[in-house]
């Protein structure tokens, strides 16, 4: 709410805010010049060019009349003139002009046709520069002799608008360290500055630059900015921009900004293809993922399909045999940048015999993660596959038990006159060939064999003893 006082002296005043707890209140102090009380009191505080009552120097929206002065998001811009109410966007940021801040518009380039490059390692051949360094794409240093270089994760991408803007996105490794990358480049030119010493060459062949940019690298909870290294070098493309002798199409370019006063930046482009559609900070379409898991033989099969590509990081397949405690048992890297349908799939050719429960974790760039719900899936013991043998045997039995490793096995042996001969308790199946020793107490002669399976129904074998005495 607002409140006028009007008919003040020029003067100094203290101004109480009390709140609904009468024992809390905050002082503020607030100067009047000039004359007497027809004094207007935003002459030295910018005038109040929408007439709401609020000085321009303290209104959130100056040019539009807001006296309640609203901001849903906080960022210091009234929701009357945000163009973007429910999205923090201090800087008010509206690439294509539509009247829709980056911040929540589905197409802030004003177009959904790109380019896709997929950017992978360099080794950029510097005199001087990047001794030792290594295969990567950033290399990192304060301007000392020592590089810390970063590669590129499988879902590095280059995307190159027809707007004359591009975006650099995806993940950076170094050691056990994980990188999020987003550069914003623009104004695509095939006039600009590039560092003609050691690492960056002049007249390269196709050569064009992005002659603006701003960006960021997210190491953990850190986001550090990038910018240009004092106005020396633009975003160079061209057929040897990373400084190989490959003269592969490729990107280089010297940064700056609190990641390091050094930051090299070479990367080899494959082009993957065109019309690779829009890629924002939200999906146009529902997020949908759907898994499933079936039986294939003696294995099973995992499929599944997402059309979030466009934020995802990798899958990773998740196995238990009591549906309560999971392990990773395979990682499946994230495809496609794109909000169109992706199809994944992967095999478990080592089930375990009985239940097994197989889950899907979505990793996505940010590393926030979703589960699918489990899916059951039963292999009974098929017990006609174990075997017995030499039969006649004369003074061991082997038995081949691989359909029931990690199942408790016992072994009775029984003479024709229904009394018990042996047994043996095998304990734990480990190893799918097991040996039992035929005692001397078992002569010659007709036997049954009975083997017990943990939670299973037992089998017998015919078993004839035949020594040679």
């Amino acid at each position: 709410s607002m409140e006028m006082v009007s008919g003040l002296s020029a003067g100094d005043y203290s101004v109480t805010i009390q709140t609904f707890n009468p024992y809390c209140y905050n002082l503020v102090s607030v100067t009047v010049t000039g004359g007497g009380g027809g004094n207007d009191p935003c002459a030295n505080q910018g005038g109040d060019s929408d007439g709401d009552g609020i000085c321009d120097h303290q209104d959130n929206c100056p040019n539009t009349f807001n006296a309640g002065q609203a901001d849903n998001d906080g960022d210091g811009v009234g929701n009357k003139c945000d163009n973007c109410p429910d999205n923090s966007n201090a800087n008010q940021a509206d690439n294509d002009g539509d009247g829709i801040g980056n911040a929540c518009d589905d197409t802030p380039d004003g177009n959904s046709t790109c380019v896709k490059y997929r950017i992978t390692d360099s080794d950029p051949e510097c005199s001087n520069r990047l001794i030792n360094a290594g295969s990567g794409v950033f290399f990192r240093r304060d301007c000392g002799n020592d590089y810390q270089t970063w590669r590129a994760g499988n879902d590095l991408m280059l995307l190159e608008f027809d707007n004359g803007t591009a975006r650099i996105m995806g993940s950076i490794t170094s050691g056990n360290s994980v990188g999020q990358v987003l550069i914003n480049l623009s104004d695509r030119s095939h006039t600009g500055q590039n560092w003609a010493n050691n690492c960056y060459n002049n007249n390269l062949t196709t050569e064009y630059f992005y002659t603006s940019f701003t960006g960021t690298i997210t190491v953990g909870n850190t986001v550090y900015h990038l910018r240009q290294k004092d106005n020396y070098v633009d975003f160079v493309l061209g057929l040897g921009a990373n400084n190989e002798s490959t003269n592969e199409f490729s990107v280089g370019a010297w940064l700056d900004g609190d990641w390091g006063d050094c930051v090299e930046f070479f990367g080899t482009l494959t082009r993957v293809n065109t019309g690779c559609g829009n890629v924002t900070a939200s999906s146009r379409k529902a997020p949908q993922l759907d898994f499933e898991a079936f039986r294939k033989n003696r294995s099973v099969a995992t499929q599944w399909i997402t059309n979030t590509g466009w934020k995802n990081n990798y899958f990773e397949l998740e196995h238990s045999i009591d549906g309560e405690h999971f392990e990773s048992i395979a990682k499946v890297m994230n495809e496609d940048i794109t909000d169109d349908l992706t199809f994944y799939s992967d095999v478990d050719n080592t089930p375990t015999i009985g239940t097994n429960f197989y889950r899907l974790k979505q990793v996505y760039l940010d590393g926030s993660f979703d589960y699918t719900a489990p899916k059951l899936i039963d292999f009974n013991i098929d017990l006609d596959n174990l075997s017995m043998y030499p039969n006649p045997a004369q003074n061991q039995l082997n038995f081949n038990l691989k359909p029931v490793m990690g199942k408790s096995v016992g072994v009775q042996i029984m003479n024709a006159f229904g009394q018990v001969v042996h047994t043996a308790d095998l304990g734990i199946i480990e190893n799918e060939a097991v040996q039992i020793p035929l005692n001397d107490n078992i002569p010659n002669g007709f036997y049954q064999v009975f083997i017990e399976v943990a939670g299973q129904k037992a089998i017998t074998r015919k078993l004839v003893v035949k020594r040679l005495y």
